[in-house]
């Protein structure tokens, strides 16, 4: 099967990206808008802002699998570079959900910033960005102990966040600002804010590095930003308003959701030119990573001691539920 992508409506609309074709729909939850692919490409995870869920949907037959509850109005959904976590920005609760992959429980829930939304990971996992609206910061988690160990200001109500495939950089899409704010993950510094002609939400780099491109609904274009100068190389007129925005894993195309109307853009990354408009449902939305590398050979995460404890304590009620229930019959 070819890379899929999943767009989201009131259902998701799974594309496949080698002839833009959609494939598939899939029922998910009420009012879906973050979605991310996991790295092992083996699920896909859909953040439910209406209904305080987290969908999962497994990549091989394109079937939901669980559906786990989270806070209030789950927006952006990230993915740990290990596949083994899940991390949902819940909006009107100011908090994070780490959602344990193994078996899609929430381990642990991260008091952030005022109106989390945009999130992504650096490319060791060590450290997850947040943005959060009301706060004008991103907030910057360790995921070791899922402690929040900082945060930089930045001003203007940031949404959208991508880390450089090295890691040497954050990019945040702050609205207000109306520019992609850079921060220099070292040491945590704003080093560069380039302006643009509207305001910016998603935004996604390449997986190069070398360009960041970003969906300005405010302007109805594209914006593409070469890293090596943080200077505007192009921008892409669209009709509507681009809002969700990813690059294809070989990065020779990125595909812009147009939340205005009911269609995808899909534009050639070298010459940047948009090549192709794929119908979908009204509303097109997908924030975050929604481009999956499809259904890999299947290899099992291999559990940590802790999880196996958990497998095993299991194993034990089990057993020991079922003895007791035995006697009991014996005895009546």
């Amino acid at each position: 099967m070819h890379s899929p992508l999943l767009i989201l409506q009131i259902h998701s609309t799974l594309i496949d990206i080698a002839t833009n074709n959609v494939i598939d729909t899939i029922p998910v939850g009420l009012g879906p808008r973050g979605v991310a692919a996991s790295p092992d490409g083996n699920f896909v995870y859909v953040a439910n802002f209406g209904g305080a869920t987290v969908s999962v949907i497994r990549t091989h037959d394109n079937a939901v699998v669980a559906t786990v509850p989270v806070g209030i109005s789950p927006t952006g959904i990230a993915v740990s570079p290990d596949s083994r976590f899940v991390y949902v920005t819940n909006t009107f609760d100011d908090t994070v959900s780490v959602i344990r992959t193994f078996d899609n429980t929430v381990i642990d829930t991260i008091t952030v910033g005022i109106l989390p939304f945009g999130l992504d990971f650096t490319p060791d996992g060590i450290f997850l960005y947040v943005t959060t609206v009301d706060s004008n910061d991103v907030s910057i988690i360790r995921t070791s102990d899922n402690s929040v160990v900082g945060s930089v200001p930045v001003g203007g109500d940031p949404v959208g966040a991508a880390v450089s495939p090295d890691g040497s950089f954050l990019y945040a899409t702050v609205q207000n600002g109306h520019n992609i704010t850079v921060i220099r993950t070292s040491d945590n510094t704003v080093v560069d804010t380039i302006p643009l002609a509207g305001a910016p939400f998603g935004l996604a780099v390449t997986p190069d590095g070398n360009f960041v491109y970003a969906a300005v609904p405010g302007a109805s274009n594209v914006t593409v930003i070469r890293t090596s100068d943080n200077t505007i190389s192009a921008t892409i007129p669209v009709v509507g308003a681009p809002l969700g925005i990813d690059v294809t894993p070989d990065g020779n195309f990125v595909y812009a959701t147009n939340n205005a109307g009911s269609n995808v853009f899909v534009i050639r990354t070298s010459d940047n030119v948009i090549v192709d408009e794929v119908a979908v449902g009204l509303g097109p939305d997908s924030f975050g990573k929604f481009i999956s590398t499809g259904p890999q050979p299947r290899v099992t995460n291999v559990p940590t001691l802790s999880e196996w404890g958990l497998v095993a304590m299991a194993s034990i009620l089990g057993i020991v539920g079922l003895m007791v229930m035995r006697r009991r019959k014996v005895a009546a």
